[in-house]
Order: structure tokens, then C-alpha cells, then sequence
């Protein structure tokens, strides 16, 4: 393992807040004894029924650096910091007041009917540029049994610098020189899988030897590109199912237009797991997310995706394929309102696949092998965790 300089973890000790000076005043407010009223939106009206109101409580969760927001019926205003849940209101937001911001979000007020159907609304919100300025949330919407749930998440505007992620020197070395192949990132929801791609994405595209073609497949595209120019390289992002109905069929068309880069947002079905691994093959880089938890997990998480009679083939090309198997979580700093990332990482070389590969398909034997691969390069969690503990960061160790 690599170590990485304290300054890069400084610069990134907090990979979920976009607000992170805001954050540390609040965590010493937090620390006060009145620090529940710091918190407050003391404006809240008597009725939310105007888009300034939502966006007047938006906009005070996000100065205050909150990852998620949650907007429910009978409770209130909740925001998420750095994984910690804190009140933002001081009254319950109603069952009416719930169906004004659907229809505010939505601008069509039939949208509440879908909930009588059992379906779901998500979409990317834009918080009133004219009042606020231009900042973009996720939003989903979901019945529940006293009304509806709504959760918000926060998008950046661009991507954040690979310098400022800590990312490990070898994994990027090894990135750097890729023209093919397999990159897999995987983790829990939340754990800035995108953030992380997109970041390297950015990289890749401010070489000016790079002369890329980036495609990026995401639902929704959390991080926009068009507020960077790039002198050799150029990055379209389209959106699943709005500009495209589904990752297949987005890697299947990329093909008509000669990529040099693909960005799949999830491998979560067999047809998309196909047409990625088909790109991968044919003289493409391909960069993609999956849910697994941790590394050895990753290929065989993607197997579970394949028909049983085709595992097996999947699996050697999986082998023959891959490059780099990332993992990564976020960890909570002990005694501050922060979290940092910690990764572990596989780096494939011939000789590593060719052991790999004598197994046969044996996935758990596979899986065993990337295990003892990372345990003795000293790439796992445990290994970053020991390499913060030097540097004086202690965290809260969630690590199996």
C-alpha cells in the first residue's frame, strides 16, 4: 500500500459535505449548550405552499452543510451531517404541506396521483437560481402509511480535484496509462463512488495529451462537467431513463460514438453487466460502480447478475478484463462532525490474473485469492486505517 501525504487527507477529510467550513462551525455550535437553536430555520412560515419556501429551507440546510435532507409527513425537517441526523425545524411538517412541495418539485399537480398506483417520483431539482443561486439536489418521493417521504440529496456543480481526494499514488499510476479494461468501484449508497470516478474523470480529461471521448451513463448525473473546458478532451453526460431509457441500451449506442471513455453509473442488471463487459473487450476504458462490500465481494456480486450457465465464461472474462477493483467507505472522524474515506484496492497484473485463472470457476476461490492478493500488498481498509492512525486521524472503525 502507498502511503498518501496528510495534506490530501486534510484537503478531503470530508468527501460528503460540499460545505465543509460550515460544517466545522456548526460542530462547535454543536458543542454549546444552546446548540440546538444554530441549527433552526427560524423563518419557517405558518404554511409551506410557496417554491421560495422549500427553497428557503433547502438552502439553509445546504449552508450548513448537509448531505441528505428529509421533508416527511408528521415529523420534522431533518438534515444529515457527515452521518450524524440533526432538527432543522422546530414543528412537524403536515400531510397538506407535504403534498404543496410535491406539486412545487414536480410543477404538475397530478403528480400526487401516482401514489395511489404504489409508484415512486426522483428527479434532480434546481433551487431558485434568481433568489439562491444555481444549486442542484436529488430528490425521491415515497408514499408512506401517514403520508409521503421525501429525501434531498446534494449535487456538485463539478467534479472535485483528484488531488484533493487522497486517492492512493499506485492506484492512480495505474490508471493513468489504461486505454482498456475494467475499472470497479464499488460501496454502500453514499460512499462517493461518483465522486471518486468523476474525479478521475477530470483528470484524465485535463491531460492535455488525453485527446478523450468521455461518455458518462448515470440515474441521476450527480456531478456536471459543462462549467469545466477541457483543450483536448470533451465529456457528455446523459441521464437514465430521461435521455436514455437504460444502461444497456446507453453502452449499446456509446459504441456509434467512439469512445474512448465509458462512465456506467451501476452494473445492477445482466444486460448492462453485457454490454460493459462488451466495451471493455473491444478498446475501451470502462468505468463503473457496483454494490458490494468490499473487494473480494465485487466480481462476485456481478456473477449473481448472470444466468447460471453463463457464469463461468463471465467470470474468466471478468479475470481477463479487469484492471483495478476499488472499494470504498466513508468513516467517521471520532470527536468531529467529519468523515473520510477509506479505501482498499486490487491492481491486476498478468501474472495476478493467471493465478486467478488456474482456479477455474470457482467464484468463492476467486474471491479467497483477491483477498490474500490485498491482505498481503496491505490494501484493505484495515491497512488505511492503520495509515490514518499515524497521521493523528482517528475514526470510528466500522471495518469487518
Amino acid at each position: 500500500m502507498v502511503e498518501i501525504s496528510s495534506d490530501s487527507f486534510k484537503k478531503y477529510i470530508n468527501i460528503s459535505s460540499t460545505y465543509q467550513e460550515q460544517a466545522d462551525d456548526m460542530y462547535q455550535f454543536n458543542r454549546d449548550k444552546n446548540r440546538g437553536a444554530s441549527w433552526v430555520f427560524q423563518n419557517l412560515p405558518g404554511t409551506i405552499n410557496r417554491r421560495i419556501h422549500l427553497d428557503d429551507i433547502l438552502e439553509h440546510c445546504c449552508a450548513k452543510g448537509a448531505d441528505d435532507i428529509f421533508i416527511s409527513s408528521n415529523l420534522k425537517v431533518m438534515a444529515r451531517v457527515a452521518g450524524r441526523n440533526i432538527q432543522i425545524t422546530d414543528r412537524k411538517i403536515s400531510v397538506s404541506e407535504l403534498e404543496n412541495i410535491i406539486q412545487i418539485i414536480t410543477k404538475d399537480p397530478a403528480s400526487i396521483n401516482v401514489f395511489t398506483r404504489g409508484e415512486n417520483l426522483w428527479g434532480a431539482y434546481a433551487i431558485n437560481e434568481e433568489e439562491h443561486g444555481s444549486k442542484r439536489l436529488r430528490y425521491a418521493i415515497e408514499g408512506t402509511v401517514d403520508g409521503y417521504d421525501i429525501s434531498f440529496r446534494q449535487l456538485m456543480d463539478k467534479p472535485v480535484k483528484l488531488s484533493d481526494l487522497g486517492l492512493e499514488q499506485d492506484v492512480w499510476s495505474k490508471i493513468r496509462t489504461l486505454n482498456d479494461g475494467f475499472v470497479i468501484v464499488s460501496g454502500a449508497t453514499g460512499s462517493g463512488k461518483s465522486t471518486l470516478i468523476t474525479s478521475m474523470l477530470r483528470e484524465l480529461a485535463e491531460d492535455n495529451d488525453g485527446n478523450h471521448n468521455i461518455l458518462t451513463f448515470e440515474e441521476p448525473v450527480e456531478i456536471r462537467f459543462d462549467k469545466l473546458n477541457f483543450n483536448t478532451s470533451r465529456v457528455k453526460q446523459s441521464e437514465i431513463p430521461f435521455n436514455l431509457k437504460t444502461f444497456d441500451i446507453a453502452v449499446k449506442g456509446a459504441m456509434r460514438r467512439s469512445p474512448t471513455i465509458i462512465f456506467v453509473g451501476e452494473i445492477n442488471d445482466f444486460a448492462t453487466l453485457k454490454a460493459s463487459l462488451a466495451a471493455a473487450q473491444t478498446g475501451h476504458l470502462v468505468f463503473a460502480t457496483v454494490h458490494a462490500k468490499s473487494v473480494r465481494n465485487i466480481f462476485s456480486r456481478m456473477l449473481y447478475l448472470c444466468p447460471n450457465d453463463l457464469r463461468s465464461s463471465y467470470l474468466n472474462d471478468l479475470i481477463e478484463s479487469t484492471h483495478v477493483l476499488v472499494n470504498q467507505k466513508l468513516l467517521k472522524i471520532k470527536n468531529e462532525l467529519k468523515r473520510i474515506p477509506s479505501r482498499e484496492y486490487c491492481l491486476f497484473n498478468d501474472k495476478f490474473r493467471k493465478s486467478l485463472s488456474e482456479v477455474g470457476d470457482n467464484i468463492h476461490k476467486v474471491s479467497q485469492n483477491i483477498g490474500d492478493h490485498i491482505d498481503h500488498s496491505k490494501s484493505t481498509h484495515k491497512d488505511c486505517i492503520l495509515n490514518l492512525k499515524r497521521k493523528g486521524i482517528y475514526v470510528y472503525d466500522d471495518v469487518e
